[in-house]
């Protein structure tokens, strides 16, 4: 596949070289495409269609490495004071102490994904048999994303997101494997 996309760039460019030679003195001459009596007119509609495709291609691409969320390591927040670098680890840890205080979560983990604009927090861990279990998780996503905020001193609600998933509940029966 990767070959095919290499020989059809090959040979629009090709083409571009042989239309474009008269801008440059080469001690020899390329016949142009055109002058091909038996494939003329299907050389010509493959060359416009094909750069017409590729030049879109490109474009889309382009666009796509221009907008593309870049992941960082460290989030820089400035204030009048002065400025601050944080990195992925001090928020992940700040986000296991506050885990650690939350006696119902178990072997929890945290992943941290940090962009120009946004930070997502993901926690996974086990859950203890308790009461109003989404309550709880509703108020500790709550918390967390206040105890953020306040921390980075970040006012927009929607550059910090929290995410709780896959909890497993703590509360398996062991089950005979022999029935």
């Amino acid at each position: 596949m990767f070959l095919f996309i290499i020989l059809i760039l090959f040979s629009l460019l090709l083409a571009n070289i042989i239309a474009n030679q008269r801008a440059v003195s080469l001690p020899f001459s390329l016949v142009l495409p055109v002058r091909y009596p038996l494939f003329s007119a299907p050389i010509v509609n493959y060359l416009f269609w094909g750069s017409l495709v590729a030049l879109i291609i490109l474009l889309i691409l382009a666009l796509i490495i221009i907008f593309w969320p870049i992941d960082a390591q460290t989030r820089l927040v400035k204030k009048d004071a002065g400025q601050l670098t944080i990195d992925k680890k001090a928020i992940d840890g700040f986000v296991n102490s506050i885990l650690e205080q939350e006696h119902w979560i178990v072997d929890h983990s945290v992943k941290t994904r940090l962009t120009r604009n946004k930070i997502k927090v993901s926690v996974n861990g086990t859950l203890r048999p308790i009461f109003n279990a989404r309550e709880k998780s509703s108020r500790l996503i709550n918390r967390i994303e206040t105890e953020l905020h306040s921390l980075l001193g970040i006012e927009d609600k929607k550059k910090i997101q929290i995410e709780l998933k896959d909890f497993k509940s703590g509360n398996k029966r062991n089950a005979p494997r022999v029935v």
